[in-house]
């Protein structure tokens, strides 16, 4: 803040671990704390403020400013963290230790304006709560505003029985939605009343899995980014309930009475599919959907085709080649993170995918894809009704939504006894290779040898060809030298990169 004078330094500061230790005099900064924290001396009056967590520390020494020291308990290191603070979390699975907060046991609070993030990813960092919900219970975290949490894997946490605040939120409870959840995995965990996995809070990167609840089986209220949800349930809400949903693909999810995606709140750029319900509608209920995908779905934007997952089966919800929901989002809901689940560029072509994950196939055999799948034809329709196929006039350097004539092409027997190879090129696709072959017969042994071809948009090599270049498209005419052969077949070979 510097228009305060608060001149202590963001998580993201450049000038974090770049001094030299050889000028940093004493041992604690302006603040009193440690002038060294991890391994380098930071720019400037103030030492960025680590806290280091490590289960197998054996010499845990306050406030656990290096891995040498660092507390075995993720609450200790918390609590001596002000705001600002950073805790880094080291391998292992958090199961010890707890908080009594607003009504239920917490195996971690954040209260402090604090970032908490494991240091290698949630597939090896685990808090793990106790259930079964009930005055025993124990969630896995609760977050206050200005609070984040970062890369975790919250599992097995639970409850109170009752019917509010203190029966929601299994895997994490958020205050409001100025609390982050990034790049978490919520999983097998349990609500009484809301949120099985998630409660309130802003939601990025995460994937939802196996929790349960009354309401919002995976979520309850809240803002949730580029997530999956798969595997959660609840009496209504399996996925979520009255939650703003951006860019999340819920797939697999039930619920008993309706909604097993989702069940009222505001879905963009979605994907809602293969959801249950016991009675009332499967897939999404009392909820508005803006650029989504969804079976029996209706509105500007909105598509009900099949999304075509790679492996729904096994909840690999990234998106085939042909899927309907690539390019289908709408980029004005795509604004809260630069990447996909995956970590990938969100926007990869220029308009966002539908669901949590951006395809991301090479842009040569991307831009094939997004013109032959346009939402008006298939791979062999003509979309202008000019007898040509899609694809033959995308490989052309046409388009199928453009009657150019730039995929005709015809045979010419001459006088002389040469035949005649004549077609039209788009003298601006200079991205395309055409290459006019000759063949004896029609075996799949047979040898294709090349007569002529351009290169780059330019005829080269042979002389038997006269082109045109005064017409758009140009007309190409190759002659055919061989004359004494009694079969004698040409075709024009189109590649794309």
């Amino acid at each position: 803040d510097t228009a305060n004078s608060n001149l202590h330094l963001k998580a993201s500061s450049p000038c974090i671990n770049a001094g030299n230790n050889a000028y940093a005099q004493g041992s604690t900064d302006l603040d009193g704390r440690p002038r060294i924290v991890g391994d380098t001396v930071d720019m400037g009056a103030y030492e960025y403020g680590y806290h280091f967590v490590a289960i197998t520390c054996t010499n845990p020494v306050p406030p656990y400013s290096s891995w040498a020291t660092a507390a075995t308990n993720i609450q200790d290191a918390i609590d001596v963290a002000v705001s600002n603070d950073t805790v880094l979390v080291s391998n292992g699975v958090y199961a010890t230790g707890g908080r009594f907060w607003n009504g239920v046991t917490n195996r971690v609070v954040l209260t402090n304006a604090i970032t908490m993030r494991s240091a290698n990813g949630a597939a090896v960092t685990m808090i793990m709560g106790s259930g079964p919900s009930g005055g025993s219970a124990v969630r896995c975290a609760y977050v206050t505003a200005g609070c984040a949490i970062s890369g975790f894997t919250l599992t097995r946490g639970a409850t109170s029985a009752n019917s509010d605040d203190t029966g929601s939120g299994g895997g994490v409870f958020c205050e409001t939605n100025l609390a982050m959840v990034c790049g978490c995995v919520l999983a097998g965990n349990q609500a009484s009343y809301a949120g099985g996995g998630a409660c309130y809070g802003t939601l990025n990167n995460c994937i939802l899995s196996g929790n349960a609840s009354f309401l919002g089986g995976g979520s309850y209220f809240g803002s949730l980014n580029n997530s999956k949800f798969s595997g959660n349930s609840a009496f209504m809400g399996g996925a979520s309930y009255d939650g703003t949903l951006n860019n999340c693909t819920l797939s697999g999810n039930s619920a008993t009475f309706a909604g097993g995606g989702a069940v009222y709140g505001t879905l963009n750029n979605c994907i809602v599919y293969f959801n249950t319900a016991d009675f009332g509608a499967n897939n999404y209920s009392g909820s508005t959907l803006v650029q989504c995908c969804a079976p029996a779905l209706v509105g500007a934007g909105n598509i009900t085709n099949n999304p075509q997952f790679v492996d729904a089966a096994n909840s690999n919800f990234h998106l085939k080649a042909t899927s309907r929901c690539i390019d289908r989002g709408n980029n004005a809901y795509a604004t809260n993170t630069t990447t996909d689940l995956d970590g990938n560029p969100r926007i990869m072509y220029g308009v966002v995918d539908m669901g949590a994950f951006e395809a991301q196939f090479p842009i040569g055999y991307w831009t094939w894809i997004g013109a032959i799948t346009n939402g008006l034809t298939n791979l062999t329709d003509c979309a202008t009704g000019d007898g040509y196929p899609n694809l033959l006039k995308y490989a052309t350097g046409s388009s199928p939504t453009n009657s150019d004539n730039l995929a005709a092409m015809s045979g010419t027997p001459t006088t002389n006894g040469f035949f005649a190879l004549n077609f039209s090129r788009n003298t601006n696709a200079n991205d395309i290779t055409l290459i006019a072959e000759g063949n004896y017969d029609l075996t799949n042994s047979a040898t294709w040898n090349g007569i002529a071809t351009n290169i780059h948009g330019s005829w080269g090599a042979t002389a038997n060809y006269i082109e045109n270049t005064n017409a758009t498209p140009a007309a190409v005419t190759v002659w055919d030298t061989d004359a004494t052969a009694t079969n004698r077949f040409l075709r024009l070979r189109v590649t794309r990169p």
